[in-house]
């Protein structure tokens, strides 16, 4: 194997202090010295027609294999690197994490010569999936809902076949996993809320295919949007009300403007978060779902329609109409109670990219000829 050629060698490992607390004199000359060390390493590699492979892992502590052999393991600290000096040509790197059940991530990656190619290998890429069961519901606004808008009208029998969706928003943590491989070009502002469990915001349809295209290389399987028909079916978990809650829904159910509400349903010890809370934080639907209601609100592959009048009456995604703007569902961390109802949509062009919006996805299911 080229990999491991008698030219061929661990680097080693430099924590790179990235903050900008002061260094002590001396320890500031160890780093400086390092650094040299590692150029001088990388130089060498370079002139030897090799390259540098950097390996992060999340979690940290990973054993690190290239094209079968191992190599070492990933360093336990956050953003830390596993280092290897390869002759130019094409590897299978494989992280094997141990959990309560062995877990492999794995990339084909080319190495070119005087490159330093940077990976970043998560414990799944496969997202967190729930199977929501066939079934139909009245899709839109309820018999007797009051605070609907026209948009919601008239509501119709939807059937839905089986599928399976993500059991929470996709997270920062999932979509900088996407930008560390260079399959994601966009990189979201956080607003300072912070990254890692809370739910990726700040991207556009535009920006979402490239994550889902990534996921779907990734893992094997092909990932989407959910329709605006399959989303709403999945929020209601055969719930009737205005909320999968019930008639009201309370700010220790889901993350809103709970200052923001119907008279009926005041909740004294109501609260505002003023910004995203990391996924799991509130309980779920009756199908296991988080967050189908608040946090953020999330995209839906179908174009926008003032109403349903000739929708489709299955699931599939109505991509007739204006398909420069994307249908919207679940109201976010800003919004009030009414924008959290089940049959609340709100149309966003697709190019948007908002503080406001994210999205979750749902497993294409395999074909016999797959």
């Amino acid at each position: 194997m080229a990999a491991l050629s008698a030219r061929s060698g661990l680097l080693p490992m430099f924590p790179i202090r990235t903050h900008t607390d002061p260094l002590p004199p001396g320890v500031r000359g160890g780093v400086l010295l390092l650094l040299v060390l590692w150029f001088a390493l990388w130089a060498t590699a370079a002139s030897a027609g090799q390259g540098l492979l950097e390996v992060t892992t999340d979690p940290g502590g990973a054993r690190i294999y290239i094209d079968g052999v191992y190599i070492g393991s990933t360093p336990r600290q956050p953003g830390e690197s596993r280092r290897q000096r390869l002759d130019a040509g094409s590897y299978r790197v494989q992280a094997v994490f141990d959990r309560r059940r062995t877990v492999t991530a794995t990339q084909q990656v080319t190495i070119a010569p005087g490159e330093i190619r940077s990976i970043h290998l998560l414990a799944s890429a496969e997202p967190d999936l729930v199977s929501i069961p066939a079934g139909s519901f009245l899709m839109g606004c309820q018999p007797d809902e009051r605070g609907c808008w026209d948009d919601e009208r008239p509501a119709r029998e939807v059937r839905i076949a089986a599928f399976d969706i993500g059991a929470r928003e996709v997270t920062f943590a999932e979509w900088d996993a996407c930008v560390a491989d260079g399959a994601c070009t966009h990189e979201p502002d956080d607003q300072g809320w912070g990254r890692g469990e809370r739910p990726v915001l700040d991207v556009s349809i535009t920006d979402i295919r490239a994550y889902l295209d990534w996921l779907s290389r990734r893992t094997g399987h092909a990932y989407r949007l959910p329709s605006e028909a399959e989303w709403e079916y999945a929020a209601r978990a055969h719930s009737t009300g205005p909320y999968y809650t019930g008639t009201c829904i309370q700010t220790n159910q889901a993350n809103f403007d709970g200052r923001d509400v119907s008279a009926d349903c005041a909740d004294p010890a109501a609260r505002f978060l003023g910004q995203t809370a990391t996924v799991k934080s509130y309980p779920p639907n009756r199908f296991e779902l988080y967050d189908m209601l608040g946090n953020v609100a999330e995209w839906t592959a179908d174009c926008w329609h003032p109403n349903y009048e000739d929708a489709p009456t299955t699931g599939i995604p109505w991509m007739r109409g204006d398909c420069t703007r994307h249908v919207v569902r679940g109201g976010s961390w800003r919004d009030g109670a009414r924008h959290l109802r089940s049959a609340w949509r709100d149309p966003r062009p697709v190019a948007q990219r908002s503080n406001e919006v994210g999205f979750r996805v749902v497993r294409v299911p395999r074909t016999v000829d797959d």
